[in-house]
């Protein structure tokens, strides 16, 4: 409980110098983004209706995948409603979606009526986020779009403390949010698209970086913008290998060593450059488009803290588990949530590492269930398989986690 809500405590990660702040330049900035042309060639989470619209009938359902828009749109239509009348309500539902989300930004916090008008209007836009972003990824499976639901979603445990009066408890939610980002979204993103290359590409052609060849070949660079460059690290492969090396420290290293040292200021900021430049390159040289992922990446900065001073030493002492009454519900509740977040990530890999190798699914067949977590494969080809050595390194990262925890 300490590690995740004190602010003094085992964890030396500091909160949110002003988490209200954040939170809400994160969300304008997040729907800004989602509205632009430079979604392409990605799923806009905001375009579902649309996306239902030009397809005009629920998505054939994918092996282990579950098919949530069929699910939701027959909800969505009952009986009688035709394929226009959804799309109206998909487009009402956005609208009243987008409505509550602009009242969240006007309520200030630190009033009577904060803590729970804040906590409704921000509840209410992240449903439907999440529900219009849950049948938009049925329609094109990918994984750009996973850690943004997921952590608009859990956030709604965290506004009720941030908008609230009482300082001890802000500051435990700014902790408890900022720790999350990191240990419950970015680092499992990481981490487990890294195990996914162990588990189909292999040892060996990661460390030589032929995984990497059949990616940049001339004939799949419709989408590259760079392909000058493209074509360039394709004819020199060594340039490739050392890609793949970076790749594996940004996927492997970097997450394990941010578990046990989360504090590290330097190993944070390398493993946000190091991320936002795999992202803007790979959206230059092949196409997929992380955009949410380095927003997230953004705000973990904590840029806010950079330029205008924090919380005074008090407030943040204030929100050490210890001096505060008690434990609350709130408390127990997020670390729960933060707790089964990880049990969810951890569960997704080591099914398909036990799958594979009991025979039951194919041995060059992906097992990715896509939502809500996801096995994270992308780019991951089946050149030879290792299910062993990913799930050894998937056994090796939950103990990081418990070191973490109980150190």
């Amino acid at each position: 409980m300490d590690y995740w809500t004190s602010a003094s405590g085992q964890c030396r990660l500091p909160p949110f110098a002003h988490p209200v702040i954040s939170l809400k330049l994160f969300l304008v900035a997040l729907i800004w983004f989602e509205l632009q042309d430079s979604m392409a060639p990605s799923q806009s989470v905001l375009a579902t209706p649309e996306i239902v619209w030009l397809v005009a009938q629920a998505p054939k359902p994918k092996k282990f995948v579950p098919n949530l828009a069929e699910l939701l749109l027959q909800l969505l239509m009952g009986k009688v409603m035709t394929i226009g009348g959804l799309v109206t309500k998909l487009g009402q539902i956005r609208g009243w979606g987008l409505v509550s989300w602009l009242a969240f930004l006007l309520i200030p916090e630190g009033r009577h009526y904060s803590s729970w008008a804040a906590t409704i209007f921000y509840a209410v836009g992240a449903a439907t986020y999440l529900l219009l972003g849950s049948i938009g990824l049925m329609y094109k499976l990918s994984h750009s779009t996973q850690g943004g639901l997921l952590f608009v979603a859990a956030t709604t445990f965290a506004i009720p403390p941030l908008f609230g009066m009482d300082k001890g408890r802000q500051v435990a939610g700014s902790a408890w949010l900022r720790r999350f980002l990191f240990l419950g979204i970015l680092i499992p993103i990481y981490l487990m698209s890294g195990i996914a290359k162990v588990r189909y590409v292999g040892i060996l052609a990661n460390l030589n970086g032929r995984w990497l060849w059949e990616l940049f070949e001339p004939k799949k660079r419709k989408y590259a913008a760079w392909t000058f460059l493209r074509d360039l690290l394709y004819n020199h492969k060594i340039l490739l290998t050392f890609m793949s090396w970076g790749n594996l420290v940004l996927e492997v290293l970097l997450p394990l060593s941010l578990i046990l040292r989360l504090e590290s200021k330097l190993l944070r900021m390398s493993f946000h450059g190091i991320a936002l430049t795999f992202h803007i390159s790979i959206f230059f040289l092949v196409g997929p488009n992380f955009g949410r992922y380095c927003l997230l990446h953004i705000v973990a900065c904590d840029p806010i803290g950079w330029f205008v001073r924090g919380m005074p030493r008090e407030e943040l002492n204030a929100g050490t588990t210890s001096r505060l009454t008690g434990r609350s519900m709130g408390d127990c509740l997020r670390v729960g949530v933060a707790m089964l977040f990880l049990f969810g990530w951890f569960r997704v890999q080591i099914l398909s590492d036990i799958e594979h190798i009991l025979g039951r699914v194919e041995h060059k067949k992906k097992r990715d269930p896509y939502f809500p977590f996801s096995e994270f494969s992308m780019f991951a080809s089946a050149v030879d398989p290792n299910y062993i050595a990913s799930l050894l390194l998937v056994l090796l990262s939950m103990a990081v986690y418990y070191r973490c925890f109980f150190k």
